[in-house]
């Protein structure tokens, strides 16, 4: 959800249009060393970075061409946003493992789904978009803070409800455990934690988006 200032007000412009059919396919890349896997479809063509942070951006230069990396993007590209809000959706939908998540953990079709709905969402309304996707997958719906933190002081969640939530800058996801406390993801440390009722409470107090999916 970290967007480029300088970015911002080309990437409608950049994005919208671009088609997305087609089949994925790797190709050869002769490039400066940063990158070793290109992806194109029929228009855009992603690059991945060989090593990047566990929450990287997705950079463009504008021309259909992606780079998805955490540092030193190549020249003439500009950040379009981070992969946060689709890797906290994907770790509630697929086990919600402990031991967290990073982008590099993704193969590539996964990679491509990511960095495909990171640049769709730039031209759909940001996070508003971001927020639909997560109600769509989760089967979920908003809610407000006020309704989080009666339900938390309520201990109203059941185990297995899943949580996704964040703000214009950052997406993150919980999940209430059998012992009544949550199994919390940021994708910013790749990792997973577990906090009480309380903890959650106060980690949240400053979020102002809420998905409430079981």
């Amino acid at each position: 959800m970290k967007r480029s200032i300088v970015a911002s007000a080309l990437i409608v412009a950049a994005v919208t249009g671009a088609g997305l059919t087609g089949t994925a396919q790797a190709l050869p890349y002769n490039g400066d060393g940063q990158s070793d896997t290109v992806v194109q479809k029929s228009e855009p063509t992603y690059t991945f970075a060989k090593s990047m942070g566990p929450n990287p951006g997705l950079y463009t230069d504008f021309a259909d061409n992606y780079w998805v990396g955490s540092n030193n993007p190549p020249s003439g590209y500009f950040l379009i946003d981070q992969h946060c809000a689709y890797m906290s959706v994907h770790w509630l939908r697929h086990g919600h493992d402990a031991n967290g998540l990073r982008f590099a953990n993704f193969d590539e079709s996964t990679r491509i789904d990511a960095a495909d709905h990171v640049r769709k969402w730039a031209g759909e309304g940001g996070l508003a978009a971001q927020v639909a996707y997560a109600r769509q997958s989760l089967g979920g719906h908003e809610v407000s803070r006020a309704e989080i933190n009666h339900s938390v002081a309520a201990g109203a969640f059941a185990a297995g409800t899943q949580i996704w939530f964040g703000n214009s800058q950052h997406a993150e996801a919980a999940v209430v455990t059998s012992q009544g406390k949550y199994l919390m993801y940021d994708p910013n440390t790749g990792k997973a934690v577990t906090r009480d009722a309380q903890g959650f409470a106060t980690y949240v107090a400053h979020k102002d988006t809420f998905v409430v999916s079981g």
